[in-house]
């Protein structure tokens, strides 16, 4: 966790916050990892990308910009365009990145599907081309002729969408049965502390608290503390931090915590967010499960390349792209929850 020197009251959720594109594609952690990556000029300008003998169309590309274009700019305005990351990269470079590693990765388990005798039903099959049909009725007619989109193309896109996780609900059934999380473990707290800058002024906050003040009382006295309120999960934070956050029981108040620069006291509003917990019981095993399905096909996926259409799929201009009327997710949910 990363306190700065600006102070903030009301509710906060930092400790909590994940990188950007994982907020708005969560769904799709499961597509999330790299692989090697080969640029080439050789693929039709209809197709984004190949991994062995699997395509995946441009059409399915725009898809997923579009939904992200939205998204980021829902979330942080349409000035997010203008920014760069820490390494320097464009927003709309990182963007690119990470539906091109998601989209990768759908065709790299289809390949390994199909290699391993994993498909579809006739049943599924019939649901990917209800699916298709779903999603091009809630699209406006100038959104599909914007996006290349037909049925043919998205029928494709909720099929390879679905073999990939068919393809990992096989492979890790035994190992989701086996996996477990305590709830301590995925234990959620909801907390309140303060950053000063000097022990000093900890100390003199501590000491009022000691006399019995409230935590926020004897904050209200101090105008340069301002306590700001966030929900925990283990390790999210220094380990200093996290061991005095974890060690307290509801009401109770920390001694005075040194880390970098600040000096904290934290004030404990609850010892256990119950639904948080069990929701963080579902994340941390979900990421359990997915670190052994990719030791388990580390050796094949490790050595495929996925060749990316750059000389096509660098033109698309994110900020062009028309707004969703549908998610895919949703629609992919209808049909295959």
């Amino acid at each position: 966790m990363k306190h700065g020197k600006e102070r903030q009251t009301g509710r906060r959720y930092g400790v909590l916050a994940i990188p950007i594109a994982v907020v708005v594609l969560i769904v799709y952690i499961l597509f999330f990892n790299g692989n090697p990556l080969y640029f080439t000029f050789g693929l039709l300008p209809n197709t984004m990308l190949r991994a062995d003998n699997q395509t995946v169309s441009m059409a399915a590309g725009r898809v997923l910009l579009s939904e992200i274009h939205q998204e980021y700019r829902d979330i942080f305005g349409e000035e997010i365009w203008n920014e760069t990351t820490p390494d320097g990269t464009t927003m709309e470079e990182y963007a690119r990145d990470q539906v091109q590693q998601m989209l990768g990765r759908v065709a790299l388990l289809n390949a390994v599907a199909e290699k391993e005798g994993i498909v579809l039903s006739d049943a599924e099959e019939s649901e990917a081309s209800l699916a298709a049909v779903r999603y091009l009725s809630l699209t406006p007619e100038a959104n599909r002729e914007a996006l290349g989109l037909t049925e043919e193309n998205m029928t494709e896109m909720f099929r390879q969408f679905a073999v990939a996780y068919k393809y990992y609900d096989t492979v890790t059934a035994g190992i989701d049965a086996t996996t477990e999380v305590s709830a301590d473990e995925a234990r959620v707290i909801d907390i309140q502390y303060i950053a000063a800058t000097s022990e000093e002024e900890a100390q003199r906050l501590k000491a009022k608290i000691d006399a019995g003040q409230t935590f926020i009382a004897a904050c209200q006295e101090e105008q340069d503390l301002s306590p700001e309120e966030t929900e925990l999960v283990r390790g999210m934070t220094e380990s200093s931090f996290e061991e005095a956050a974890f060690d307290l029981t509801t009401g109770e108040n920390s001694d005075i915590i040194a880390s970098g620069d600040r000096y904290y006291i934290i004030h404990c509003l609850s010892d256990n967010e119950a639904n948080r917990t069990e929701a963080n019981i579902t994340r941390l095993k979900n990421e359990k499960v997915l670190a052994q399905f990719n030791t388990i096909l580390s050796p094949v996926l490790d050595t495929t390349y996925i060749e990316v259409n750059t000389l096509f799929w660098n033109r698309i201009d994110i900020t062009s792209l028309p707004d969703p009327a549908v998610t895919f997710t949703d629609v992919y949910d209808e049909y295959f929850s």
